[in-house]
């Protein structure tokens, strides 16, 4: 019962904002493309220095004319995966993230990921053993030579049921695929703390660097 009033508020602010910047504008409220209201600025005809790109950029909302949103030149565009509750041990599904135009890509896709995935994505189903509880728990993220290191703090006591087969399997699918997205990788070694031994011991493996094809892991 709130999303009305909600939606009036920003609308209000909008306006608000709009007109004490010296820019005349009507404003009205629209369903973008994935059915959420967005709010749609329009200069009035007597205002030469209202420019409604900047208007609506500004907001977050739409272009004038349009219903879908304005991406902004100050955030990229990286993805996670998270694992599909109920499918095979291994099934994962991508979800983009948008994260400052100046982070390093690579570590941002680490950083997204082990904060879990957000209320809407578990609502469709997405399951991961990264949560809130997990945020902040990558040291670092870095590629050489086509070989990226993801070191961890030590995860252990937060994720406990990572070494059953199919937990190391989930865990894996959703570290890979995340990192297999950016094209200077070609393989990718988890630590825990500087140790690959101390991963691969947690999830009862062996220390391995894993391929982009998927093929048989290679010794580090």
């Amino acid at each position: 019962m709130f999303s009305g009033r909600r939606s009036g508020f920003v609308l209000v602010l909008l306006v608000v904002g709009v007109v004490a910047s010296g820019c005349a504008v009507a404003s009205e409220e629209r369903s973008g493309s994935d059915g959420t209201p967005v709010v749609v600025a329009q200069c009035a005809e007597d205002a030469p220095d209202c420019d409604e790109t900047a208007v609506n950029d500004g907001s977050g909302v739409a272009v004038a004319g349009d219903t879908t949103t304005t991406p902004s030149s100050d955030v990229q565009t990286v993805e996670v995966a998270f694992t599909v509750n109920g499918g095979e041990c291994d099934d994962v599904v991508a979800y983009e993230r948008q994260i400052d135009a100046s982070a390093d890509p690579i570590a941002a896709a680490f950083e997204s990921l082990v904060a879990g995935p957000t209320i809407d994505e578990e609502a469709s189903d997405a399951g991961s053993f990264f949560s809130a509880e997990t945020t902040g728990m990558v040291a670092s993220a870095i590629v050489n030579d086509g070989v990226l290191v993801v070191d961890f703090d030590d995860l252990r006591s937060v994720i406990p049921n990572a070494s059953t087969s199919c937990g190391s399997m989930a865990l894996l699918a959703q570290l890979s695929t995340t990192a297999f997205q950016f094209d200077d990788v070609e393989r990718v070694r988890y630590e825990i703390e500087g140790s690959c031994d101390t991963f691969a011991g947690w999830l009862q493996r062996e220390c391995m660097e894993y391929t982009r094809d998927g093929t048989q892991p290679a010794q580090p």
